[in-house]
Order: structure tokens, then sequence, then C-alpha cells
């Protein structure tokens, strides 16, 4: 039903070789404030992205549109599948957040970082007109 999606391949040095008008989501990407933009995309859907690593570890965002995927970040891209369910995105990142907010451990580099690990474990239960529940691995 998700995708999970992370791409490193957008580096600093990259954006500058390619600059454009479409942002590079990654983890210290937040209000839509987006630290490269590049003349191409990869994506072009809702995107819900997770910070996994620094200030914004475990934080949660909504995007639309075109986009690409750079670093320290986890992606949820929803399929169609998903879409046809009637899974509510701004749903699904209130919940995601409530388990994300709890799960952020110690220090990678000094800097918190998301439990990549415990969250792929966790199950998320999705109420629409009937119980969901959605594994997330």
């Amino acid at each position: 039903m998700l995708s999970l999606n992370s791409n490193s391949k957008y580096t600093e040095e990259y954006s500058y070789n390619n600059s454009g008008e479409y942002p590079i989501i990654d983890g210290s990407t937040q209000n839509f404030q987006y630290k490269f933009k590049i003349n191409t995309f990869d994506y072009d859907n809702d995107i819900l992205s997770i910070s996994t690593v620094g200030y914004y570890a475990g934080h949660v965002n909504i995007y639309n549109g075109k986009c690409s995927i750079g670093n320290n970040v986890a992606c949820f891209i929803l399929t169609n599948y998903a879409i046809s369910l009637g899974l509510d995105i701004n749903y699904l990142a209130f919940k995601i957040f409530q388990i994300t907010k709890n799960i952020i451990s110690g220090e990678s580099g000094g800097y918190s970082a998301l439990n990549i690990n415990k969250f792929l474990s966790t199950y998320i239960e999705i109420d629409n007109e009937e119980k969901r529940t959605i594994i997330l691995d």
C-alpha cells in the first residue's frame, strides 16, 4: 500500500550542477523551505516524508507535486491501491507522527536520529469506514 523510498544521489554538488525549479525533499526540509531545487524530478504525487536525522528527526511533512528525494529522509508515496481504499494522507501523517515523536534515539554524529528499525516494525492502525492495519516494512 505504501512504498518506502530514499535516494542519496542528490548531493549538494549535484544540486548546484543541475539547478532548476523542482525541489529535493530531504531531512532538513520543513514547511516547504527547500534547500535545493533541480531541473528534473522523480515523483509527481502525494509524498509523506519523515526526517530521519538531525534537528527535525521524526518530523512528518506532506508534499504534492513534482519533486525528488534526497538524504536523511524516509518517504512514503501513496500507491494507487492505497488511494483507492480512501487512505487520507493527512490522517496517515498524524498517525505516523504519534509514533515517530516517541522513537527518537540518542544521537548520530551529534544529532538526534529516528530509530528506523523500530519504526519499520511498527503497526499503524488506520480508521476509515472499516478498520485497516498497515504494516510498514
